[in-house]
C-alpha cells in the first residue's frame, strides 16, 4: 500500500522533497518509510532526507495532540471504533510501565523502534 501511495504521490507532485516530507506524515509509514525513500530513491544525502523526515513527522504530531481527544469522542459513537479504540488503548496501557519508569527515555526509545505502532501517530 505505502507504494501505491508513493506512486500516486510521485504522479501528482513533482518536488522530491515535497514527497518525502508527505510520506514522513503518513500512518504507518512515517520516517521508517520516509528515510529510506530520500535515501535510496531520490538519492538525497542522509542529513536532508533526515531534515525533511523529522520536519514533516514532528509537524503532524502537532495536530495530533491537540484533536485526540476530540476524535475519541466520535469514535465511541460507532461501536466498531470504540472496541478498536479500546483494543489500542489497552496495548498502550500495557508498555505505559516501561514509559513511566524510564520516563523521557523510555519515551524516545518507544518511538523511535522502527516498528508498526511505535512511531509518532501510535506511539
Amino acid at each position: 500500500m505505502a507504494e501505491k501511495i508513493i506512486s500516486y504521490l510521485s504522479n501528482v507532485i513533482s518536488s522530491k522533497e515535497l514527497i518525502v516530507f508527505i510520506v514522513s506524515m503518513l500512518p504507518v509509514v512515517e520516517l521508517r518509510g520516509a528515510i529510506p525513500l530520500a535515501v535510496f530513491q531520490y538519492q538525497f544525502p542522509l542529513y536532508k532526507a533526515f531534515a525533511l523526515s523529522a520536519i514533516g513527522n514532528i509537524l503532524i504530531t502537532v495536530p495530533l495532540v491537540f484533536l485526540i481527544d476530540f476524535a475519541e469522542k466520535h469514535f465511541r459513537r460507532f461501536a466498531f471504533l470504540s472496541r478498536l479504540l479500546d483494543k489500542v488503548l489497552a496495548r498502550a496501557k500495557k508498555h505505559k510501565g516501561y514509559v513511566e519508569k524510564y520516563e523521557f527515555l523510555g519515551l524516545f526509545i518507544f518511538v523511535a523502534i522502527p516498528l508498526p505502532g511505535t512511531g509518532a501517530w501510535t506511539g
